[in-house]
Protein backbone atom coordinates (compact mmCIF):
# COMPACT_ATOMS: atom_id res chain seq x y z
CA UNK A 1 0.00 0.00 0.00
CA UNK A 2 1.12 3.48 -1.08
CA UNK A 3 1.42 5.99 1.57
CA UNK A 4 0.30 9.40 1.09
CA UNK A 5 3.07 12.02 1.27
CA UNK A 6 2.91 15.04 4.20
CA UNK A 7 3.13 18.20 2.26
CA UNK A 8 6.40 19.53 2.12
CA UNK A 9 7.99 22.96 2.53
CA UNK A 10 9.82 23.73 -0.69
CA UNK A 11 12.32 26.49 -1.65
CA UNK A 12 11.14 29.40 -3.96
CA UNK A 13 13.07 28.06 -7.12
CA UNK A 14 11.45 24.33 -6.77
CA UNK A 15 8.25 26.41 -6.89
CA UNK A 16 9.59 28.77 -9.90
CA UNK A 17 10.25 25.42 -11.10
CA UNK A 18 6.85 23.65 -10.37
CA UNK A 19 5.03 27.05 -12.02
CA UNK A 20 7.23 26.84 -15.08
CA UNK A 21 6.28 23.23 -15.83
CA UNK A 22 2.88 23.86 -15.49
CA UNK A 23 3.35 26.49 -18.00
CA UNK A 24 5.28 24.91 -20.48
CA UNK A 25 3.07 21.63 -20.38
CA UNK A 26 -0.12 23.93 -20.53
CA UNK A 27 -1.70 22.70 -17.50
CA UNK A 28 -5.42 23.71 -17.03
CA UNK A 29 -5.69 24.67 -12.72
CA UNK A 30 -7.53 26.17 -10.28
CA UNK A 31 -6.44 29.85 -8.28
CA UNK A 32 -7.77 30.77 -5.14
CA UNK A 33 -6.25 33.78 -3.75
CA UNK A 34 -5.23 35.38 -7.07
CA UNK A 35 -7.80 38.11 -6.70
CA UNK A 36 -8.00 38.39 -3.00
CA UNK A 37 -10.65 35.45 -1.96
CA UNK A 38 -8.99 32.67 -0.12
CA UNK A 39 -12.21 30.37 -0.82
CA UNK A 40 -13.13 30.26 -4.30
CA UNK A 41 -11.26 28.41 -6.95
CA UNK A 42 -11.20 30.06 -10.39
CA UNK A 43 -9.84 28.22 -13.65
CA UNK A 44 -6.31 29.58 -14.41
CA UNK A 45 -3.19 29.00 -16.11
CA UNK A 46 0.04 30.08 -15.79
CA UNK A 47 0.37 33.01 -18.26
CA UNK A 48 4.45 33.15 -17.49
CA UNK A 49 6.81 33.23 -14.67
CA UNK A 50 9.88 35.29 -13.69
CA UNK A 51 11.83 33.72 -11.15
CA UNK A 52 14.42 36.55 -11.05
CA UNK A 53 11.54 39.13 -10.02
CA UNK A 54 9.46 36.28 -7.79
CA UNK A 55 6.74 37.07 -9.87
CA UNK A 56 4.01 34.82 -11.67
CA UNK A 57 1.30 35.97 -13.99
CA UNK A 58 -1.56 33.81 -14.05
CA UNK A 59 -4.88 33.69 -16.84
CA UNK A 60 -7.94 33.48 -14.50
CA UNK A 61 -11.18 32.43 -15.97
CA UNK A 62 -14.33 34.47 -13.91
CA UNK A 63 -17.62 32.83 -14.02
CA UNK A 64 -18.85 34.89 -16.87
CA UNK A 65 -16.31 33.79 -19.37
CA UNK A 66 -14.26 36.82 -19.16
CA UNK A 67 -10.30 36.24 -18.91
CA UNK A 68 -7.80 37.96 -17.34
CA UNK A 69 -4.20 38.29 -16.66
CA UNK A 70 -3.10 38.50 -13.12
CA UNK A 71 0.75 39.46 -11.98
CA UNK A 72 1.15 37.82 -8.24
CA UNK A 73 3.73 39.04 -6.69
CA UNK A 74 5.45 36.28 -4.39
CA UNK A 75 8.82 38.14 -2.76
CA UNK A 76 9.37 36.63 0.54
CA UNK A 77 6.49 34.14 0.22
CA UNK A 78 7.05 30.17 1.64
CA UNK A 79 6.07 27.75 -0.51
CA UNK A 80 4.87 24.21 -0.24
CA UNK A 81 4.23 21.08 -2.27
CA UNK A 82 1.79 18.42 -1.60
CA UNK A 83 1.06 15.86 -4.62
CA UNK A 84 -0.89 12.76 -4.16
CA UNK A 85 -0.07 9.25 -4.90
CA UNK A 86 -3.90 8.58 -5.64
CA UNK A 87 -6.33 11.20 -7.13
CA UNK A 88 -9.09 11.76 -5.31
CA UNK A 89 -11.56 13.79 -4.88
CA UNK A 90 -11.90 16.51 -1.87
CA UNK A 91 -14.18 18.70 -0.41
CA UNK A 92 -11.56 21.98 -0.01
CA UNK A 93 -11.02 21.34 -3.69
CA UNK A 94 -14.39 21.68 -4.95
CA UNK A 95 -15.09 17.52 -4.66
CA UNK A 96 -12.94 17.55 -7.51
CA UNK A 97 -9.58 15.06 -7.99
CA UNK A 98 -6.39 16.60 -8.41
CA UNK A 99 -2.99 15.50 -8.25
CA UNK A 100 -0.70 18.10 -6.19
CA UNK A 101 -1.25 21.71 -4.97
CA UNK A 102 0.99 24.51 -4.51
CA UNK A 103 0.61 27.09 -1.92
CA UNK A 104 2.65 30.36 -1.40
CA UNK A 105 2.11 32.13 1.93
CA UNK A 106 2.89 35.28 1.27
CA UNK A 107 4.52 37.74 3.95
CA UNK A 108 1.41 39.70 4.13
CA UNK A 109 -0.61 36.62 5.88
CA UNK A 110 -2.29 35.90 2.61
CA UNK A 111 -2.15 32.64 0.52
CA UNK A 112 -1.92 31.87 -2.94
CA UNK A 113 -3.38 28.00 -3.94
CA UNK A 114 -2.80 26.62 -6.60
CA UNK A 115 -4.11 23.41 -7.13
CA UNK A 116 -3.48 20.76 -10.31
CA UNK A 117 -6.60 19.06 -11.34
CA UNK A 118 -6.29 15.47 -12.86
CA UNK A 119 -8.42 16.33 -16.19
CA UNK A 120 -11.17 13.75 -17.35
CA UNK A 121 -8.70 12.53 -20.34
CA UNK A 122 -6.19 11.26 -17.66
CA UNK A 123 -9.52 9.49 -15.56
CA UNK A 124 -10.18 7.56 -18.76
CA UNK A 125 -6.81 6.49 -19.51
CA UNK A 126 -6.44 5.28 -15.77
CA UNK A 127 -9.89 3.52 -16.70
CA UNK A 128 -9.09 1.56 -20.04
Amino acid sequence: MLKEPAQQEISSEVAFWILDAWQRMNRPLLVSGARGSETKLEPAGVYWVSPDDSKVSLALLSDDGQGEVRKVPLVGARFSFYATVKAAPTPEHGGGFWRSQLIAKLPDGKMLTIVEPVVPSECLARVS
